[in-house]
């Protein structure tokens, strides 16, 4: 009965033409079907054209200005808060905005709640719009950290609440003036695109 021969029997096997192992087809396949659906379930991030974030920003100003003066009118004897414990965080505009967007979110919602235990009401609808206003602002959402205020002493929950809005309104007139000259730089033009829409 002839034999097999040895060269026959030890013939090495390509390992490039080995079949993958059973499970790694699968996976394989899972992973690339989960990369494809996530990239597009991730998109391009959405926000506002330029021109209407110049018009939110331009609201945002005069509110904030509006509410510093009204308050310092209402508490004229109220002396500024020490340090900067009340600090807020500025942006500029675009997708990287969202952390300090929320940030100055929270520290709305805080004043609000100060409000509520101080029994001032009067602004607490202006608020809401600058909140909301904020929001439009933001590319993505981000969560919202937790701000704490002064938890009982009726005269630091006054000083807060100047705080914040002082420094609200330091904050807009800066970006505003920031992004109005990137306009001028780039040569968008959107008082005439506005008239144009109107046409």
């Amino acid at each position: 009965m002839p034999r097999a021969s040895a060269s026959a029997a030890r013939q090495p096997t390509d390992a490039r033409s080995a079949p993958l192992p059973g499970p790694a087809k699968p996976a394989l396949l899972l992973l690339c079907c989960v990369g494809t659906w996530l990239s597009a379930l991730a998109g391009p991030l959405r926000g506002p054209s330029l021109c209407d974030t110049k018009t939110i920003l331009d609201h945002l100003q005069f509110e904030a200005d509006n509410l510093t003066k009204h308050y310092e009118l209402q508490e004229p004897r109220l002396p500024r808060s020490e340090g900067e414990s009340h600090w807020l965080p500025c942006f500029t505009p675009g997708p990287q905005a969202a952390n300090n967007i929320s940030v100055i979110q929270a520290y709305f919602q805080k004043v609000k709640e100060l409000n509520v235990e101080l029994s001032h009401q009067t602004n607490q609808n202006q608020l809401d719009v600058i909140i909301k206003r904020l929001h439009d602002l933001r590319y993505e959402d981000s969560p919202e950290p937790s701000i704490s205020g002064p938890s009982d002493q009726y005269f630091k929950k006054k000083q807060f609440i100047q705080a914040v809005f002082r420094e609200f309104s330091k904050c807009m007139n800066t970006t505003y003036k920031a992004f109005e000259d990137k306009l001028k730089a780039e040569g968008k033009d959107c008082a005439r695109k506005r008239q144009r829409g109107l046409q």
